[in-house]
């Protein structure tokens, strides 16, 4: 389990944006901002979609490249090349491109891998930069408001059940 920083947090929000307004679970029942569902009432999404919009009007070429980069991006299942380790088949990934799930070894050097890769237009640096930004517009720099729901933050800290 690891502990996130706020910059962490921030990104978590922008990489689970898109899931958050379409999460429809048990407690939803249209009753959130806007009838959203309460995965994305229970975060900070709405400020963060706020500042999202100042972003865009003010430092377009910020906003581009993080949001190209944290949530325009496409997840595919694809094949990759691997390597053995000591813990096992690990995947080689191509550039611009995250793990998101190790999936079956096929045999040789290849296995399966679900991936999100971005644009090669995205400059990291640059898209690092907009995270700064974020994290300073966001709540006005007060950055222990900023919240995830339980359920990604728990996914993001690598935590599968939190014991009662």
């Amino acid at each position: 389990m690891r502990e996130l920083t706020p910059r962490d947090l921030v990104i978590e929000l922008l990489r689970t944006l898109r899931e958050a307004r379409e999460d429809w679970d048990a407690r939803s029942g249209g009753g959130g901002v806007l009838q959203m569902p309460s995965t994305y009432t229970d975060g900070s999404y709405a400020e963060l979609e706020r500042v999202l919009w100042l972003m865009r009007d003010s430092v377009k070429m910020l906003w581009w490249h993080t949001t190209q980069r944290y949530i325009y991006g496409a997840e595919s299942l694809i094949l990759v090349n691997s390597r053995k380790t000591i813990k096992g088949r690990e995947p080689v990934m191509p550039p611009r491109s995250e793990l998101l799930i190790a999936g079956e070894w096929i045999g040789g050097n290849l296995m399966q891998a679900k991936v999100y890769a971005w644009s090669p237009a995205v400059v990291p640096t640059i898209a690092d930069q907009g995270v700064d930004w974020l994290l300073g517009a966001l709540y006005e720099g007060d950055t222990t408001r900023i919240q995830l729901p339980l359920p990604f933050l728990y996914r993001a800290m690598g935590v599968d059940r939190v014991a009662v």
